[in-house]
């Protein structure tokens, strides 16, 4: 398999994490045929939640272990440095305990200036 590039995102990053809280990676378009077929070859099953079909670049989960990984799926590579700048920043400030307002913070964040600095 080629090596890919992917960005750990979420509560497990920047907190709070929960015993019932997935793991969050972001993955290249480009790399998800790759990805498909690796889980496939290891048996191992993707689904989708109804939560996952409105995000605007689609994704799915799988279970490794006990833990159920959500794939978030950058159309491009501009989205992709996107959830890095704002993984990076999010990681910056003190946990917030409400997870909406966790999602409304993340959403604000768009310096793009700033962002590309992370490349």
């Amino acid at each position: 398999m080629k090596e890919l590039k992917f960005i750990v995102t979420g509560s497990h990053v920047y907190g709070p994490a929960r015993a019932e809280s997935d793991l969050d990676i972001v993955v290249r378009r480009n790399d998800i045929p790759a990805i498909l077929d690796y889980l496939k070859k290891h048996n191992i099953e993707t689904y989708q939640t109804e939560a996952q079909e409105e995000y605007q670049d689609g994704g799915f989960y799988f279970n490794i272990a006990f833990i159920q990984i959500n794939v978030i799926v950058a159309m491009t590579d501009t989205h992709f440095m996107l959830w890095a700048g704002k993984t990076e920043r999010m990681k910056k400030l003190p946990a917030i305990e409400n997870r909406e307002r966790r999602k409304e913070l993340f959403n604000s964040i768009f310096n793009i200036a700033e962002i590309w600095s992370y490349q």
